[in-house]
């Protein structure tokens, strides 16, 4: 009578997170770990904008702006498929917002 698990089940050499401070000048995700070709996410990212924040941030890629990223209101959340959290950069409408990140 065991529990048989599908192999989507991660291990936590495949995690990473952090937390990223932002303005209205886009910046990458940071945290602590680098992954490389032999270690990438399975499930992909979930970000959270702080509930503290005072504006909204917007995801997308290194061009994002406040006019065309996807917004996230304070407290709000997306997840994301990818299996590399260096794709995905934030901004804001003004300095000193942060998210939290984590991906597996």
């Amino acid at each position: 009578m065991g529990i048989e698990l599908d192999r989507e089940v991660s291990d936590t050499r495949g995690m990473v997170y952090g937390r990223t401070t932002v303005g209205l000048v886009p910046v990458p995700l940071t945290g602590r770990r680098t992954l490389d070709n032999t270690n990438k996410l399975f499930r992909g990212v979930d970000i959270v904008a702080n509930p503290n924040n005072t504006t909204n941030v917007y995801v997308g890629l290194s061009t994002v702006s406040i006019s065309d990223g996807m917004p996230l209101r304070p407290g709000f959340s997306i997840s994301l498929p990818i299996d590399d959290p260096s794709f995905v950069w934030v901004a804001a409408e003004d300095d000193g917002q942060q998210v939290a990140w984590i991906g597996v």
